[in-house]
């Protein structure tokens, strides 16, 4: 892996956490608004601000794997052929529309028809945001990169972060400020979150099956990065039944330990970065 990777496993990790927290809030928003207590000003608030701090970090980080940052301007300059240039155009717009979005009590007071609609184009911009960040690895150099796989693990990423923040948020507002409040949403976003775990596991044993060859990485061995980082491996799931296990005794444990409710979050975090990790090892 070359050196300077790192930056982009955390612009991409970071910025699908970004994007996964508002598209599955955004969604509650609008189906679930009973639920969801649509006037709840503050936790809508709270949620923007995280997304914006997010994705503030992410392009920090990406601008250092630059090697003239100041020259990033240009990656706008070629929308056409480039999905580098739409991922840029895409980016600016979320990060426009979140920031619209947590000014509009000065902007556009009262305006509810304005929020639905800057909500909606949040929405579609961060759907496809998803998709075009996973179609710059889609490379026909790289064929274990080079198929539906990649978006979905994207996309399995992205959700899965999202709900785990979003089941954080709730569980420390229950803690600190109203407990009980949004008890039935918190199990069934667990239950969401074990379920998109799940998923990931499936999907991460594509690799293994595909009958595509990886002449290109590996001379062509079963496997690829899978038996030689074989302790990436099992630190990356690991790491993810550990933050699963401790989610599963919160609920009957009471605990009020404000550390314990962050550590499903941040385990989880942790394995999507090492899996990250492996899948530029590939």
């Amino acid at each position: 892996m070359r050196k300077l990777e790192w930056q982009l496993v955390f612009f991409t990790i970071f910025v699908q956490m970004s994007v996964g927290i508002f598209i599955l809030y955004g969604l509650a928003l609008i189906f679930l608004p009973n639920q969801f207590l649509i006037g709840d000003g503050y936790l809508f608030n709270t949620i923007l601000n995280i997304c914006l701090v997010i994705i503030i970090f992410a392009v920090t980080v990406a601008l250092t794997h630059l090697s003239q940052p100041l020259r990033s301007i240009f990656v706008f300059a070629n929308m056409k052929a480039s999905w580098l240039s739409r991922e840029a155009l895409q980016g600016f717009l979320f990060g426009l529309i979140l920031l619209l979005l947590r000014s509009r009590d000065a902007l556009f007071p009262a305006n509810d028809l304005l929020q639905q609609v800057l909500i909606g184009l949040g929405l579609m911009v961060g759907i496809s945001l998803i998709y075009t960040i996973s179609r710059l690895y889609m490379l026909r150099t790289v064929p274990t990169w080079n198929n539906l796989s990649t978006p979905l693990a994207f996309y399995l990423t992205s959700f899965l972060l999202g709900a785990l923040a979003i089941v954080t948020i709730l569980n420390l507002q229950e803690l600190m400020l109203n407990p009980n409040s949004h008890e039935n949403i918190i199990k069934a976003g667990t239950w969401f979150i074990y379920g998109l775990v799940g998923l990931q596991m499936v999907s991460s044993l594509y690799p293994l099956f595909s009958k595509r060859k990886t002449e290109i990485n590996t001379g062509g061995r079963i496997g690829f990065a899978w038996f030689d980082m074989w302790w990436l491996l099992v630190a990356r799931w690991g790491t993810a039944f550990s933050g699963l296990w401790v989610l599963f005794i919160l609920p009957n444990n009471r605990i009020e330990n404000q550390i314990w409710v962050l550590t499903p979050l941040l385990l989880i975090l942790i394995s999507e970065i090492l899996g990250r990790f492996l899948f530029f090892w590939q």
